[in-house]
């Protein structure tokens, strides 16, 4: 798979049966880890605050991901300190009213070293991925 490669996929199970061959039928949360230090990663960069508090832009034409912490001070989840170790392949969840959802795959990233608890910064590091038993 390869950056601006789209999945047709109604949910997040649905995208990642067609990726990794799952049977998966139930919700799905938005973030999965494939053990291999890498995780999946699917986002809506919206501009709209998600449910842990974070706004999560796409910047630099697709190359950085940020995160930017607007949420409470106290009900700030800690960051996860094996995020830096992993490598993220991001996907963006999209919604026509033509074609239904989609989820782009914008590629693999790896955290900014200089990223911090309110501002995470994801940098490109490759254009493409190879998912085995990927069937679109």
């Amino acid at each position: 798979m390869k950056t601006d490669d789209i999945v047709n996929a109604k949910t997040n199970a649905e995208l990642l049966n067609k990726l990794m061959n799952f049977r998966a039928k139930e919700y799905l949360p938005s973030m999965f880890d494939l053990y291999n230090g890498y995780k999946i990663w699917m986002i809506r960069a919206d501009g709209e605050q998600d449910k842990a508090g974070f706004i999560i832009n796409i910047e630099d034409f697709g190359s950085v991901v940020t995160e930017t912490y607007t949420g409470s001070p106290y009900s700030m989840v800690l960051s996860n300190s094996n995020m830096h170790f992993e490598k993220r392949l991001i996907f963006s969840i999209h919604d026509s009213p033509y074609i239904g959802r989609y989820y782009m795959f914008l590629g693999v990233f790896e955290i900014d070293l200089s990223s911090n608890m309110k501002i995470h910064k994801w940098v490109k590091v490759a254009d493409n991925y190879n998912f085995p038993n990927f069937k679109n």
